[in-house]
């Protein structure tokens, strides 16, 4: 997926301006006139990371149990040789625990509000994302 921004130069304020009339705001007025007014591409990127989770989260090599789940999941990994970064957010978007953990099995106590919770598992390059339903 590509995220595109756009530019355009039309400007309310101007159409104002312009009711006005002097040499400065006149050259203003035929030069904006005289551009084009497409709108521009400023920037561009990918909003998908080049790595595939499935590249470094083999299905089954780490799982997260139970969901929903009453007060901590327990996520397992097959690979307890690599640090994991656990990141845990609400639905706000708000970053509630941050843990480097080696895998083999961690307990992560959830929050006492019940709801819905975002856990992000990244490795190197890659990540994955779980939601978690905290009842």
């Amino acid at each position: 997926m590509l995220a595109k921004v756009h530019y355009q130069r039309f400007l309310k304020w101007l159409e104002h301006m312009f009711t006005y009339s002097s040499d400065e705001i006149d050259l203003f007025k035929d030069m904006y006139e005289n551009s084009n007014l497409e709108p521009v591409l400023v920037g561009s990127d990918s909003l998908v990371s080049q790595y595939t989770s499935n590249e470094i989260f083999n299905t089954g090599q780490i799982n997260i149990y139970p969901n929903p789940a009453n007060d901590y999941v327990t996520i397992q990994s097959s690979d307890s040789k690599r640090t994991y970064e656990v990141l845990l957010f609400n639905t706000d978007g708000d970053q509630i625990g941050c843990y480097q953990e080696s895998l083999n099995s961690f307990r992560l106590n959830l929050p006492d509000t019940s709801g819905i919770y975002f856990i992000i598992i990244k490795l190197e390059n890659s990540s994955m994302i779980k939601k978690i339903i905290k009842v």
